[in-house]
């Protein structure tokens, strides 16, 4: 019963995991291919970072570069995002082919058990 993060220092520390992973993204069969910025596509990635108290969506699919969105700060940078996303959400309602993943720090969850 290990919080997130102890139990991602344990499989960072695999090296079973870790040479299994390297085999697997050496060979280039294994690789996708990113497109062209012109490419019709419905599903790719996109990320919310805050830079210097700025809101920005990094999307690699924009010719134009990072999209600020506003002002933000530690503790409204979830909030901000989401207001963002949000609107994306109600601009086109019918569409459900999306997630949201959020990357964050367990909060009393620091420590790595020594006696690994």
């Amino acid at each position: 019963n290990l919080c997130p993060l102890v139990k991602s220092k344990y499989i960072e520390s695999d090296m079973e995991i870790e040479s299994m992973h390297n085999a697997a993204t050496r060979d280039c069969a294994n690789q996708t291919s990113r497109g062209e910025p012109s490419d019709d596509v419905n599903t790719h990635f996109v990320t919310f970072v805050n830079v210097n108290n700025n809101l920005y969506e990094l999307d690699g699919r924009r010719d134009q570069g990072p999209v600020l969105h506003g002002s933000t700060n530690r503790s409204e940078f979830l909030k901000d995002s989401c207001s963002v996303i949000k609107w994306y959400i109600e601009r086109d309602p019918d569409e459900v082919r999306f997630s949201i993943i959020a990357l964050a720090p367990t909060p009393n969850c620091d420590t790595f058990p020594s006696n690994t």
